[in-house]
């Protein structure tokens, strides 16, 4: 091959290769799943990734929630149980909120309907909420809805789990499926 050839070639080769190197825009990723306390929050909704929006002050997620103790009949340190709460909140005006009831440590609790109106009430059943365009969807008693604790560690206030759910409309017409769930939140960050 003469050189005037062998540069021919290594440029087509060149060009081929930039043009099958092209990376399209992914769109939004959901974070990593972690157990740091890095204040994450993320889900796919019917196979779209859903993130929470930012705080106007762009220092962190646009994240908010709370643990509660939960009464324990014998007063004991070692019986207490926790209610855990997470609101995440979309750019548009959208929102997640997660719910757990009576958690105690790691580990897998299910999800259901909700007896009350609002999480804060000492009566409700652990749940999965989202409202999307003006409509509100609420985990139903769905085989496979759960939230699972990987990390709940009390001293440091550092909560991170897997979720997933299928909720149902208010209006009982459709449902939603919110899959690949995954937060990792520091209370002393978000609070």
């Amino acid at each position: 091959m003469t050189p005037v050839k062998f540069l021919y070639f290594l440029s087509v080769v060149v060009v081929f290769l930039s043009f099958g190197c092209k990376k399209d825009n992914p769109g939004p990723q959901l974070p990593p799943v972690t157990t740091t306390g890095a204040c994450t929050f993320g889900c796919r909704v019917n196979g779209e990734v859903w993130l929470p929006g930012k705080k106007s002050n762009g220092t962190i997620d646009n994240l908010e929630g709370g643990l509660m103790v939960r009464w324990n009949p014998d007063g004991s340190e070692d019986s207490l149980s926790y209610d855990f709460l997470l609101f995440g909140y979309g750019n548009s005006g959208d929102g997640f909120q997660i719910y757990s009831e009576a958690i105690s440590d790691t580990g897998t609790y299910s999800f259901g309907y909700p007896r009350g109106i609002w999480p804060s009430c000492s009566q409700c059943d652990s749940y999965g909420y989202f409202n999307y365009k003006g409509k509100s969807y609420t985990s139903g008693n769905f085989k496979g809805n759960f939230i699972r604790f990987r990390r709940f560690d009390k001293k440091h206030k550092i909560y991170s789990g897997l979720f997933s759910f299928t909720a149902v409309s208010s209006d009982q017409r459709d449902t939603i499926q919110v899959i690949d769930g995954r937060f990792d939140i520091d209370m002393y960050k978000i609070n």
